[in-house]
């Protein structure tokens, strides 16, 4: 029989800032290592497209394990492994050559687990933040997904004084530039403080 492990994690304030992982509001992307242009890859360079397949393949595993040790409540060790998911993002977008869009939009996806693990522990302007960013980072290849949770997460907020159009205002004004984690996290705790 299984017994449920239902721990205190020590990412409430609202970020894991343990040893060995970055504050996910933070991002870990030293984007001035990253090429300005806005393809993929870098052409030519066989150990680093071998580097960027490899770790790829290690960041699959470590988001695969993270969804699991969330199933399991584990969410320490979840958020543990998503900050490796996303040092890994970065290795990968540096060795292909990926542009600073393109390797924020990567590592943004982590940010969707991120969010729900805050969801799951009923710190829902924490997981808004995080869903936020996601969005805005992946702005310029927008999903249906996008929209659909961040109006979820928004409605989990029960902001008083903030409707969904605000937050779309604010996705459409800030979305083509480069997402600045810091500021979208001042402008939720706005929010959050309007009521």
């Amino acid at each position: 029989m299984k017994i449920s492990k239902t721990k205190k994690t020590n990412h409430a304030k609202p970020f894991n800032t343990t040893q060995n992982s970055k504050a996910p509001s933070e991002s870990t992307f030293n984007t001035s290592k990253l090429n300005s242009e806005d393809s993929h890859h870098h052409i030519g360079n066989n150990s680093s497209e071998n580097i960027g397949s490899d770790t790829l393949t290690l960041a699959a595993k470590a988001g695969n394990e993270a969804k699991q040790a969330i199933k399991d409540k584990d969410y320490n060790k979840a958020w543990g492994l998503l900050s490796e998911q996303k040092q890994l993002y970065m290795k990968h977008s540096q060795a292909i050559g990926c542009s600073a869009q393109n390797a924020l939009s990567l590592d943004s996806n982590v940010h969707e687990n991120y969010a729900n693990i805050l969801r799951l522990e009923n710190k829902h302007h924490d997981a808004f933040f995080h869903i936020l960013y996601w969005v805005i980072a992946s702005y310029h290849r927008p999903i249906q997904k996008h929209e659909q949770k961040l109006v979820a997460y928004f409605n989990r907020c029960k902001f008083k004084n903030t409707t969904i159009d605000d937050i779309q205002a604010y996705v459409k004004k800030h979305g083509p530039s480069l997402v600045n984690a810091l500021e979208i996290k001042e402008q939720v705790k706005q929010w959050k403080d309007k009521g």
